[in-house]
């Protein structure tokens, strides 16, 4: 039988699947830091997991729109919860899923081609969408942004790579035999 501490991570589970994500479900617990979430989630057996108090549990349930009590009742068997994987293909889940994946490696291809069409746009934009985020308070952290962050610093070691060969190659040609 399980235990209310794993019976609360299950059902926090499969809210976070929800809502799209251990982000998203920090964002709509009023920003909740990420590793409080990680620790009462994900995290293996031990020292680092952390376990819902109920008055915390109480709060969480308020946050998200559910029922008092809600995340303390076993939900698996009576609801017919399935994993995410187990979603069948092309119900409204699975659409929506599919079209944020889509919309991410659309919007991250766009952005490397933007990006590495004129020299030095990688930084600007880095610094751009860094000025947003923390305008917005938006984590950096979050998927897409995270991968677009990275996209713009690949690009800015790319310039650098090649203005290093540009002196080197530079260099060699001011050389006398």
């Amino acid at each position: 039988m399980k235990d209310i501490d794993q019976i609360r991570r299950e059902n926090l589970i499969s809210e976070s699947v929800k809502l799209g994500g251990d982000s998203e479900l920090a964002r709509a617990l009023g920003g909740v830091d990420k590793n409080q979430i990680y620790q009462w989630l994900r995290a293996p057996a031990g020292p680092q997991r952390r376990n819902m108090r109920k008055t915390t549990a109480r709060a969480v349930e308020k946050k998200l729109g559910l029922e008092q009590g809600w995340l303390d009742k076993d939900h698996s068997a009576d609801s017919g919860q399935v994993e995410p994987a187990a979603i069948p293909m092309f119900t409204p889940e699975r659409r929506a899923t599919d079209n944020v994946i889509a919309l991410q490696l659309a919007v991250e291809s766009l952005a490397a081609a933007l990006l590495r069409k004129s020299r030095g746009s990688a930084g600007v934009f880095s610094a751009d969408l860094d000025v947003l985020c923390d305008k917005k308070k938006f984590s950096k952290d979050h998927a897409l942004l995270g991968r677009l962050f990275g996209i713009a610093a690949e690009v800015q070691s790319i310039e650098a790579e090649e203005a290093r060969d540009q002196r080197r190659a530079g260099l060699a040609g001011n050389t006398k035999p």
